[in-house]
């Protein structure tokens, strides 16, 4: 690491990969194989700018994204490989849920992929409004959760024709 006091924005642990961990942050992603007392950096992709999300599937495939880019590594990060089909711009967060399927959200947006990124569906409606996606939940139902700046929790339903305000009173 280049700060040991550096900020990290998003870490996913690869279970299936000997207990490598990665985080990513505005510097990059950084991979540890000793359970985090080292940190190396990985190039993700020649024209990334930062890596503002990290994720991986139950195979131990990662899934990295940020400007312009997500990118998929089936080698502990050795190796990336663009997914071109990605129709956004920008990747904030990824979550995969247990098939497999991959939901990356950007500023506006929130995509579902059930094919490995060769398809993709747009979860949102158009709302009139700005949104600006934080992180993305999926429950065991694959029901959508989004966490947003501007606003509360919003549950993205009736196969994606309604974004609901679900109220947290604490």
């Amino acid at each position: 690491m280049s700060n040991e006091n550096e900020y990290v924005t998003q870490v996913a642990h690869v279970v299936k990969k000997n207990n490598h961990l990665y985080y990513s942050n505005s510097n990059g992603l950084f991979k540890s194989t000793d359970n985090g007392e080292n940190w190396e950096q990985i190039k993700v992709c020649e024209n990334c700018i930062g890596v503002s999300t990290i994720s991986s599937n139950n195979a131990g495939v990662l899934y990295a994204g940020g400007y312009r880019s997500l990118n998929r590594s089936s080698d502990d990060g050795q190796n990336w490989t663009k997914i071109e089909t990605y129709p956004f711009f920008n990747t904030s967060n990824i979550f995969i849920n247990d098939n497999g399927w991959i939901y990356v959200g950007g500023r506006e947006s929130l995509y579902l992929t059930k094919d490995e990124g060769l398809s993709w569906k747009n979860l949102l409606p158009p709302t009139g409004f700005e949104i600006v996606i934080n992180k993305t939940f999926v429950d065991k139902d694959n029901d959508v959760f989004l966490l947003l700046t501007n606003y509360p929790l919003i549950r993205v339903c009736c196969l994606s024709q309604a974004l609901i305000n679900l109220p947290i009173n604490l």
